[in-house]
């Protein structure tokens, strides 16, 4: 449904800043790439860089960090039962992805593990990877259906699956902040402050 619209530029950048700011509120996007928008036979492929100031809490010398709601299949559960069947539509995979430059006085402390759901129509995996060298952060949540529609008695099932993913999805990446070392500058003045005495 997306390909078709996307094709314009005005269209693409509209609908993916709304993407961006539904992350990070007051983030805006960057650098889109788009691949397979113009043959249905090819994945569609959309990504884009942004810069946000609210992805972390600082609590003395550590940060803790969540995935973006966006990254939630929560949208599938919303409701506690149900009284028609859910419907999913045609088979589906979808992969999303999240992953952020680490500054380098910075360190990952503790990171959630993984998780993976499968049930009839549904299948979820979430994962987390710390790339040391190259300093970066990723998480990746792979998505895929399998039914046309969930019936009202599976939905019970269904919505407990997600939840548990969810939860787990929510944990926080704990980001451990290493101390400043005193620029040349200080230390020649405590230095010259240790002279004096």
């Amino acid at each position: 449904a997306l390909r078709k619209p996307i094709q314009n530029k005005q269209i693409l950048a509209q609908f993916v800043q709304s993407v961006a700011h539904s992350l990070y509120s007051g983030t805006r996007a960057e650098a889109v790439k788009v691949k397979g928008d113009k043959d249905i036979l090819t994945p569609l492929q959309l990504g884009f860089g942004f810069r946000a100031n609210n992805v972390a809490t600082r609590e003395g010398d550590i940060l803790r960090l969540r995935l973006p709601k966006p990254f939630s299949p929560n949208a599938f559960a919303r409701w506690a039962n149900r009284r028609h069947a859910l419907f999913l539509g045609p088979p589906a995979l979808i992969k999303r992805s999240w992953q952020a430059k680490i500054p380098e006085s910075m360190t990952v402390k503790l990171l959630p593990e993984g998780t993976k759901e499968k049930i009839a129509c549904l299948q979820l995996e979430g994962k987390w990877q710390w790339l040391e060298a190259e300093h970066i952060l990723r998480y990746q949540m792979t998505m895929e259906t399998s039914c046309p529609e969930v019936s009202p008695t599976d939905y019970l099932r269904l919505r407990e699956v997600i939840k548990r993913f969810d939860k787990s999805a929510s944990q926080e990446v704990v980001l451990s902040v290493s101390p400043e070392e005193p620029s040349k500058k200080t230390k020649k003045r405590k230095k010259r402050r240790r002279k004096k005495r």
